[in-house]
């Protein structure tokens, strides 16, 4: 079994980049903003939530910023 892709949430958009990016030498490859229907849905919040994608050979992780 291979672990495709995980999911996080982050408080900072500076701290994520700083550990994801700089510390682990992640690649940043999108930067997406998910909109309101699909928020409610997955996390049960009213808001726009931008996501991270960072990723390198073999993983994927999508930073969900929670500002």
């Amino acid at each position: 079994m291979q672990l495709n892709h995980v999911g996080i949430i982050n408080e900072s958009e500076e701290q994520a980049v700083k550990f994801y990016v700089d510390f682990l030498g992640l690649k940043m490859t999108r930067e997406i903003i998910l909109p309101l229907e699909l928020t409610e849905q997955l996390f049960s919040v009213s808001k726009e939530i931008k996501v991270l994608v960072v990723e390198n050979e073999g993983i994927k992780i999508e930073v969900f910023i929670s500002d």
